[in-house]
């Protein structure tokens, strides 16, 4: 499963192209490091929570190591105010959403997405990153997340690849997740909060989402074993769709 994982990962950008997306439907979200927000890319020495691991060196000028391990501000903090983004007004085809949003007394600035740790996997180069033509890739696994609406649970899900690359000669950091499917966490939460999460699935109507967004650097960060920085999120969209391969069978003719 692993090994078809990263078989997966490596012809991402094939997938992301045949993806099916609705372009009607759409979240805008951001995260700046100075609010506690972004994410966080670190390698670590072994001395804390994580096993010993350094990302592969990116072959540019100007490049050291691949961040091993990322997640979510929040995740390194600790602090649960902190989080990777939020969600931004002037969303589009989510009416349900934005209809319980306004109805229950919340905004959509309220609703924050966090991130779990995840990985570079193996981190083998044509599998798990590749360099080419000035562009380097590398693929995290596991990326599960939690979508918080006033710091209380609403709906989770998991993006089994998030491919980050970046021009290494010029640009800042890019990030598209896979499709992931997302299931309803707020059986525990207030009313309020259920509410908005059943009509954010209602809008969704069985589809999936997926996430894109630029970031820039913010500060760097050590301690308990870690060594790394946070990166703001910016210009980032929630988008609605499923995912599609590129690929046609015939069927199999009698023998």
């Amino acid at each position: 499963m692993k090994s078809f994982t990263r078989f997966i990962g490596v012809i991402f950008a094939i997938l992301m192209t045949y993806g099916l997306t609705m372009a009607q439907q759409q979240i805008l979200f951001e995260g700046l490091v100075s609010h506690g927000e972004g994410i966080a890319g670190w390698n670590a020495d072994g001395s804390g929570p994580e096993p010993y691991a350094w990302g592969h060196i990116v072959p540019a000028p100007g490049f050291s190591n691949q961040y091993y391990y990322g997640s979510s501000h929040d995740y390194i903090t600790q602090d649960p105010t902190h989080a990777a983004f939020h969600f931004l007004p002037g969303m589009t085809g989510f009416p349900l959403f934005e209809q319980a949003l306004a109805d229950n007394g919340f905004t959509p600035e309220q609703v924050k997405v966090k991130y779990g740790l995840c990985t570079l996997g193996d981190d083998i180069e044509g599998l798990d990153w590749f360099f080419m033509n000035n562009w380097a890739y590398s693929n995290y696994y596991e990326n599960y997340f939690l979508i918080q609406l006033d710091g209380h649970p609403m709906l989770a899900g998991c993006c089994n690849y998030s491919q980050m690359y970046i021009n290494t000669a010029s640009g800042n950091w890019y990030t598209e997740t896979a499709y992931a499917p997302v299931t309803y966490k707020a059986q525990f939460s207030s009313p309020e909060v259920r509410s908005v999460a059943q009509a954010f699935l209602d809008d969704l109507n069985g589809s999936e989402i997926i996430l894109k967004y630029e970031s820039t650097y913010g500060s760097a960060f050590s301690g308990n074993g870690r060594f790394g920085a946070y990166y703001n999120i910016l210009n980032g969209t929630l988008e609605v769709g499923n995912p599609r391969l590129p690929m046609q069978g015939l069927k199999c003719r009698p023998i």
